[in-house]
């Protein structure tokens, strides 16, 4: 794979050369680069990143090792690419690039739950204040894990049930059988209450539920209400109008045309 000339992230300028830097030491840990002792680079990283100033250089060092797995014709400079994704992970957590990271993994990482789950352990539980030291680096390499990912565990992805809608005919068919005994429970539940209402002595009427029947000799008992008287007709009233000039009301007649600025005696 070959080098790179400027940052893959937005960075600083103060950050260009220590981006730069980063690459070719990653280049060396996976063999693209000759190096001696390539095992050792992996904590120069994590110590050049882990200092306070350098948080802008996490999301460039998870960018740099994307495109260095990436289309890599060597298969043992992948795997070791490989092995120093999950040597970060255990170290610190992408930054703005979470998202990013998480999707990322999910498509290429084998097995993607191991790496995303490390990932999710040091987002909960903060990064790293030093770097891991040789020994726990090749923990990792050998494919342990530091710490416990059992609270972490990434969820399953969403899968959509597999269900058969009943058919029209047997849901009416079942809402029709259910009506049915629910109407003939209540009818027999009617009767039962009508009959011991009569028992105990209320008319027919109020024990069915009806309206009293009224005799002529009951309608006679109360004299008719006298009718009601019509309202009063005004209409030399109706014959006035209203209307506005430069913001004044006055009162103008329908028939004879007359205008006044006070209110005619018949709207009082």
């Amino acid at each position: 794979k070959g080098t790179i000339h400027a940052s893959l992230t937005e960075l600083e300028k103060h950050h260009d050369k220590d981006a730069l830097t980063l690459f070719k030491t990653i280049q060396g840990f996976m063999g693209d680069r000759r190096y001696d002792y390539s095992e050792r680079l992996a904590v120069d990283i994590l110590k050049k990143v882990l200092e306070p100033q350098n948080r802008p250089l996490m999301d460039e060092v998870y960018m740099q090792l994307i495109k260095q797995v990436t289309n890599n014709p060597s298969s043992n400079s992948i795997s070791k690419g490989w092995s120093l994704i999950r040597i970060c992970l255990e170290c610190f957590p992408p930054q703005e690039s979470e998202n990013y990271m998480t999707e990322w993994l999910e498509k290429h990482a084998k097995p993607s739950k191991d790496y995303i789950d490390i990932m999710h352990r040091t987002i909960f539980e903060g990064m790293r204040r030093h770097a891991l030291s040789e020994q726990e680096i090749q923990q990792v390499i050998a494919g342990k894990f530091l710490g416990d990912n059992t609270k972490f565990k990434t969820p399953r992805r969403f899968e959509k049930p597999t269900y058969t809608a009943p058919s029209w005919q047997s849901v009416m068919k079942k809402q029709g059988a259910a009506e049915g005994k629910g109407e003939g429970h209540d009818d027999e539940k009617q009767l039962q209450v009508e009959e011991e209402d009569l028992a105990g002595g209320a008319t027919a009427e109020e024990a069915y539920g009806r309206e009293p029947v009224h005799t002529n000799e009951d309608l006679e008992e109360s004299p008719p209400l006298p009718p009601v008287p019509p309202p009063p007709q005004n209409s030399e009233a109706a014959d006035w109008g209203t209307a506005e000039h430069e913001g004044q009301t006055y009162y103008y007649n329908k028939v004879t045309g007359e205008t006044t600025w006070d209110k005619p005696a018949c709207l009082m």
